[in-house]
């Protein structure tokens, strides 16, 4: 059994499809039932919890063997990501792959690369098996962005030459 976690979200909902579609069982871990419809596949249990309640884990991960971790952005994220490998395995989960960022890292500048690296340490020290996936932008990510702004920031404005770091515009 695969525990998704994020399932109601850009990449879990997507995943829960395609484990569906290969018939492979796996629970899809929702904050609310109601809202979590297109989860609701063949083949895929959905259970309600909350990363703010780790008391919610343990009936999560019962008879699970592998966890897909994503859990949205919030000031607590490391804490609730940590919580869960904890829970994890305790619960004798063999396999973690975690939704990571490129650059990963408790030293780095950026905040998102040093929590994800603090999870990927304790993932490490846990002795539970391991994948990170380290990802740098998702296409849908930067298209939520208006793209004005996009255009007026990166490329060309008001018709003038415009070169930076992301763009060279001739």
């Amino acid at each position: 059994m695969i525990l998704v976690t994020g399932a109601t979200g850009t990449v879990g909902a997507e995943l829960v499809k395609r484990l569906s579609e290969r018939g492979t069982p796996a629970r899809a871990f929702v904050r609310n039932r109601a809202q979590a419809h297109a989860t609701a596949l063949p083949g895929i249990e959905i259970i309600e919890g909350d990363f703010t309640k780790p008391e919610t884990f343990t009936r999560a991960l019962v008879g699970v063997e592998r966890l897909f971790l994503l859990i949205p952005s919030s000031s607590q994220v490391e804490k609730q990501q940590r919580s869960l490998v904890d829970a994890a395995k305790r619960s004798g989960v063999r396999h973690i792959v975690k939704l990571s960022q490129l650059g990963a890292d408790t030293h780095s500048p950026g905040r998102f690369q040093r929590y994800h690296g603090a999870v990927e340490n304790h993932i490490l020290r846990s002795g539970i098996a391991h994948t990170f996936l380290r990802p740098n932008l998702f296409m849908q990510g930067l298209l939520k962005f208006p793209i004005r702004d996009f255009v007026a920031r990166y490329a060309i404005r008001r018709g003038q030459k415009r070169q930076n770091q992301y763009c060279r515009c001739a």
